[in-house]
């Protein structure tokens, strides 16, 4: 052997076994021993020794000869073979991560010095291979580094994949992971795994990469890794490590929830992704809920078919007679929206007018109604089978040839007999333990299906297509023949525990690629709890988009399907049908009203009231166990709570409003075509805001947990600054009709009439409690301004306020307007500047002994909001004929004006105004609040919250008033320059 460096450093035997094993990878190079001793005197023996452990790793997986290898290797190092050929005989290209490694270990034994410095990619990485000399890959390194975006999505995807050499699938992980939590946290999260492994003594990143990866793939348990990774007792670095871990494994459920190391480590430690999920999955359904009850409600009738079955048929009927598979990725679309809207009855109403052929794939582990497609589950969700896209096809042919065996043993009948057959069969009920015949008879076709060469499968195919069509051509001409229809799709994203493939849906989805032109089939899939982007992502966000594909997109999502006040009957007439819990739960979602229509007959009016009320916080957090500490509150379930209360406008949050449809109840109300925006909100539903106002009621912290949370929402920018003011307002109403609904709860009675029953925190209150609440004062001291004598007594003996959350309105309002807000229990916000008003709410005037509702009784409570100091006082402005609001009578009205940021403690009328008519000085009562510390009814806590909020946009230079002078002068220049004298 050559005489070799480093004898009196180095382990001469160690250096010699090393030097042996070079050998074997490098015996083509043209100077072996200079190699060799080049490589060592950089990287040293340990680094070598792990280099040369990597070859013999990428031999063995590659299952190839060492000579082959070999051969191969030295061709790549000495240019005589490219990247591009390596791909090709060693067929890598679909493995990204497998190539990425395979450049790094080539770049790092030619160019050993640059790693020093530099840290390139794959791509630039290709790159310098192909340089011949030291000096020319480093010239192409420094050109290419300047302009290298390290933000970029390339550069992270590099470094996920660099980091987690071994992850399974890791360019759908990543997608996925980039999908849900955004660019930004991606970066975040490496940026915590990178320092993570240079904490660690005594690990090598190569091992550590080699940990992760077997702990993020369930090959390792959490243990196991932990002693992989030498640390000890360590609880706080353990319990950092789960978080890490569980993050990138669940985002949505890590973003979501909050979860303890004991409960991250459990999931860590399941076999599967299905069975970590299902330890943070909720009930469906309430455990509050009979089933009886609720299954009784997807067999009543179905209102409104008109608006919205049919025109979801037509938007359906055009998606199949536009699917191309040179045009569109697949024959499937989504349906958007959230829990209890509708979804799975809405698929039932649509197979009254065609063959709907429907599944439900909830988890095991969940129940609700409808049931578990027990038999479907097991071939959609198989999750033993490696291969599943043979599975996928048998399946698909046998629904064909079972739905025209059905029909064509039904060639007499009417269409309408023939649906509703067609229900009975294939639908869960009631009273029907197991799966529905339907799947009987596909599963008995599917064993008896032969078993033909591939060859023959677009032939089969298209037989059976012919054999579906033809059996419901009594559909009449049509587009759509069959829509298969999936519920709890979500399910689909998992994978099986044998597969190195994709996940489910994606294999689902590649099956349906297969359905021809103008076959009559198309797909639609529904679920609560996933979000838009998962089954129609942005075309640069779907992983399955390639180059050269560019017009092939994904077909529209179908979310607007009008629902919502399907169930409101006619207004109430009287003060006691006005604030009757069993008509205001008619607003809104269809659930709640339909289950009050069957609960009647089976449970007093009271439980179902407070069985809805808690169904509709567990929907609104996201959870059934609703007991959780206000500081666990996640930034979803705060907004949750403020949306169907104060109604916040969220800008640029798609992310965000997303995950409040998916999970928290919010109403999605538009997608743009890109499916880059999705816009929700929170519309006027007495019944999510009276869980929402108790939940918050009773615990203080939870409020101002929320408001801590909006509060940097508003620094994020999700919320203008301009908005700031008028939602302090609103949550200082608010906690005032809160602390005055329970200071003036209805006597409890005994056996109430039905109509008796009312909303928790939803009931009418008089104004004058409410002005006490708000001031501390008792009626005697209240002073209300330029009103006169009668009118202050009139509003004072009369008024009565109905309102427990906020909706914003565009026009202006009318004593109808009013009076439409109290039926539903609403106050409303203004658009800007638009009424000279921010805020208004409807005040009914009761006069003792009149229960009838009459629309001459209203008047209104209007309320000016200024976020400054000094305000101008344009009381002549807050009227209601310049604000051209037309009442029926000449009412006394009340106006608020809140000048939070004013030192001020005083709570006086509104300074008089001499442009103030003598009509409107005469009827205007009024009421001026100049800081926090002039409404006594909240407490520190709140205050300082509320008070945070209102800063939550402070200036440059407020942020630097306690800087040091050369600070203050630095940001005084760049001021000159912005604010020239």
């Amino acid at each position: 052997m050559a005489q070799l460096q480093h004898p009196s450093v180095l382990d001469q035997e160690g250096v010699g076994v090393q030097w042996q094993r070079f050998l074997d990878f490098n015996n083509d190079l043209a100077d072996p021993h200079k190699s060799f001793n080049d490589f060592l005197d950089v990287v040293g023996l340990k680094t070598l020794e792990e280099h040369l452990d990597h070859l013999e790793e990428l031999c063995s997986n590659l299952k190839e000869e060492t000579g082959n290898f070999s051969r191969l290797w030295c061709q790549l190092l000495t240019q005589a073979a490219t990247f591009e050929d390596i791909q090709v005989i060693w067929k890598t290209e679909s493995d990204r991560s497998l190539e990425a490694h395979i450049s790094q270990l080539a770049c790092l034994q030619r160019f050993p010095r640059l790693f020093r410095d530099f840290d390139p990619d794959h791509e630039q990485r290709i790159k310098i291979l192909g340089a011949f000399t030291s000096q020319e890959a480093e010239a192409l390194l420094v050109s290419t580094e300047p302009t290298f975006d390290q933000g970029s999505e390339a550069a992270q995807r590099q470094r996920f994949l660099d980091l987690q050499p071994k992850l399974v699938n890791p360019e759908e992980s990543f997608e996925d992971f980039l999908d849900i939590v955004g660019l930004e946290t991606v970066k975040e999260h490496l940026d915590r795994l990178e320092n993570l492994c240079k904490t660690l003594t005594g690990v090598e990143k190569s091992q550590f990469g080699r940990l992760w990866s077997r702990l993020i793939n369930r090959q390792m348990k959490f243990d196991v890794a932990i002693s992989g990774l030498r640390l000890g007792s360590d609880q706080s670095l353990q319990a950092h490590i789960s978080q890490l871990a569980f993050s990138q494994q669940h985002p949505s459920i890590s973003r979501d929830l909050y979860t303890t190391h004991e409960q991250r480590v459990e999931s860590l430690d399941s076999s599967t992704s299905q069975a970590a999920e299902a330890l943070f999955l909720p009930n469906s359904k309430s455990e509050t809920l009979p089933d009886e009850i609720v299954a009784e409600g997807y067999d009543q009738t179905y209102l409104n078919a008109e608006d919205i079955v049919i025109p979801t048929l037509k938007t359906l009927q055009d998606c199949a007679a536009a699917w191309r598979p040179a045009k569109y990725l697949a024959p499937y679309t989504s349906l958007i929206a959230p829990a209890l809207n509708g979804k799975t009855r809405l698929l039932k109403e649509l197979s009254r007018h065609t063959c709907v052929v429907y599944m439900c794939i909830r988890p095991e582990q969940s129940s609700g109604w409808p049931p578990r497609s027990e038999w479907a589950c097991s071939i959609l969700i198989d999750m033993k089978r490696k291969s599943l896209e043979k599975q996928y096809e048998r399946f698909f042919l046998a629904i064909l040839h079972t739905v025209a065996s059905f029909f064509d043993t039904l060639d007499e009948l009417p269409k309408i007999n023939r649906m509703e057959q067609w229900i009975d069969h294939s639908f869960p009920k009631k009273d029907r333990i197991g799966d529905p015949p339907f799947w009987l008879a596909v599963q008995k076709e599917m064993k008896n299906l032969p078993r033909r060469p591939e060859k023959e499968s677009h032939a089969l195919l298209k037989e059976a297509l012919e054999r579906m069509r033809k059996s419901t051509s009594f559909l009449g001409p049509t587009h759509l023949n069959l829509l298969l229809a999936i519920d709890e799709a979500s399910q689909l994203f998992h994978s099986s525990k044998t597969s190195d493939e994709s996940t489910f849906f994606r294999t689902f989805r590649h099956m349906l690629t297969k359905i021809p032109t103008a076959s009559g089939v198309f797909a639609i899939l529904a679920d609560t709890t996933s979000q838009l982007s998962k089954f129609n992502p942005p075309t640069h966000l779907d992983s399955s988009h390639r180059l050269g594909k560019s017009g092939r997109k994904l077909f529209d999502p179908i979310y607007q399907f009008p629902t919502f006040d399907a169930l409101v009957s006619a207004p109430p007439t009287t003060w006691q049908q006005l604030q009757s819990a069993l008509r205001l739960l008619h607003y809104g979602s269809p659930f709640f009203g339909a289950y009050v229509n069957i609960a009647e007959k089976k449970q007093t009016v009271k439980g179902t009231v407070q069985d809805l009320i808690h169904v509709a916080l567990e929907k609104l957090l996201g959870l059934v166990d609703t007991s959780i500490d206000p500081s666990s509150l996640t930034e979803s379930q705060a907004i949750a709570l403020l949306g169907c209360t104060i109604q916040p406008q969220l800008y640029g949050a798609s992310h965000l409003n997303a995950r409040l449809v998916a999970s928290h109840s919010a109403q999605c109300m538009q997608i743009d075509p890109l499916r880059e925006l999705l816009i929700s909100e929170y519309p006027s539903q007495i019944t999510f805001s009276s869980a929402a106002n108790q939940y918050l009621a009773l615990d203080e912290s939870r409020l101002i947990r929320c408001i801590e949370i909006l509060t940097f929402s508003c620094r994020q920018g999700h919320l203008g600054p301009e908005d700031v003011g008028a939602l302090v307002s609103r949550i200082i109403l608010s906690r005032a009709m809160q602390e005055t609904m329970e200071r003036n709860k209805p006597k409890p009675g005994g056996e109430q009439d039905p109509e008796e029953v009312v909303m928790p925190y939803g009931y009418p209150v008089r104004l004058v409690d409410f002005l006490q609440t708000l001031t501390g004062l008792s009626r005697n001291e209240l002073e209300l301004g330029s009103i006169t004598a009668p009118n202050k007594k009139k509003l004072l003996d009369e008024g009565q306020l109905f309102w427990n959350h906020f909706v914003g309105i565009k026009d202006t309002p009318t004593s109808k307007d009013f009076l439409c807000q109290l039926h539903r229990g609403a106050a409303v916000h203004c658009q800007s500047n638009r009424y000279g008003f921010d805020l208004l709410f409807p005040i009914y005037l009761l006069p003792k002994g009149q229960t009838r509702l009459n629309e001459k009784r209203i008047t209104f409570c209007g309320v000016q909001v200024k976020n400054k100091l000094h305000p101008d006082f344009r009381s002549h402005k807050w009227t209601s004929s310049s604000a051209k609001i037309h009442l029926n009578e000449s009412n006394p009205y009340l106006v608020l004006f809140f000048t939070l940021r004013d030192p001020k403690k005083d709570l006086i009328p509104i300074p008089r105004n001499d442009k103030l008519s003598i009509t409107d000085s005469q009827r205007q009562a009024s009421l001026a609040f100049y800081s926090l510390h002039s409404l006594k009814f909240l407490s520190e806590g709140l205050r300082k919250a509320l008070g945070d909020l209102m800063d939550a946009y402070p200036s440059i230079s407020a942020l630097h008033l306690t800087s040091p002078t050369h600070i203050k002068a630095y940001v005084q220049r760049w001021f000159g320059l912005l604010f020239p004298s």
